[in-house]
């Protein structure tokens, strides 16, 4: 198994303000470290107001990138079920690294 680090941005409607989008942040946090804490190893969040984009930064295991890319669209899946906030495809994106952690050096 190789270990991947995953970026999965978030954006929120136009219509979600400054206040709803931090509190949808911890709200994405707490989704993740409970339901998808099978799947995100390590899970982190930020928010950019200006882009109401919310960033989850977290670690996968998987044998192939096919497969984190998988994991990735099952977490979304998660958050999305779960989430006050309604994220359509094209308001979510994920990028998975080239390449396994283990294989960057610090």
């Amino acid at each position: 198994m190789a270990e991947y680090n995953v970026v999965l941005q978030l954006i929120a409607p136009p219509s979600v303000d400054r206040d709803v989008l931090e509190q949808n942040m911890l709200d994405v946090l707490r989704i993740v470290e409970v339901h998808g804490k099978d799947i995100a190893l390590g899970p982190v969040v930020s928010v950019d107001f200006a882009d109401r984009a919310i960033d989850l930064g977290f670690s996968a295991e998987a044998a192939t990138m096919a497969q984190s890319q998988n994991m990735v669209a099952e977490l979304l899946q998660i958050i999305e079920q779960r989430s006050k906030v309604h994220f359509t495809e094209t308001e979510a994106k994920s990028s998975v690294a080239a390449c396994p952690a283990e294989a960057v050096s610090a």
